[in-house]
């Protein structure tokens, strides 16, 4: 009879209900992952830029900062003779000389070559 066939057709949605909730739960999961993953990826993006904007930055600084010291840098003028011609190498620069006390004297000044190193024996 009719009243048999809808009771039964009550009774098979019935009994899929509880699929139907499951299913309903894991799609509001798999969307409430979907905003977080969302959310992730923007904030990641975001980072992305900023690393990007901090090297364009600090490759700015850097040349500034190269620009400035090459400003300051001091070159010699350019000279025609020859450093070797300039200085003879025996040349002696005075050395004050250093008494027992550790306090210089005033008196005696040594004369040592230029590339001389200090003598292992008497005053200096």
């Amino acid at each position: 009879t009719c009243a048999d066939g809808g009771i039964l057709a009550l009774y098979e949605v019935t009994r899929w209900i509880p699929t139907y909730q499951q299913i309903v739960i894991e799609r509001d999961e798999l969307l409430q992952r979907r905003a977080e993953w969302e959310e992730e990826r923007k904030e990641l993006k975001e980072l992305r830029e900023m690393r990007e904007r901090w090297a364009e930055e600090r490759n700015e600084l850097i040349a500034r900062m190269d620009q400035i010291r090459a400003s300051y840098a001091v070159t010699p003028p350019p000279v025609d003779e020859p450093l070797s011609a300039r200085t003879s190498g025996t040349e002696r620069l005075p050395i004050p000389s250093v008494d027992d006390m550790g306090t210089q004297s005033s008196g005696g000044c040594e004369l040592l070559e230029l590339t001389g190193l200090f003598p292992l024996s008497g005053a200096h």
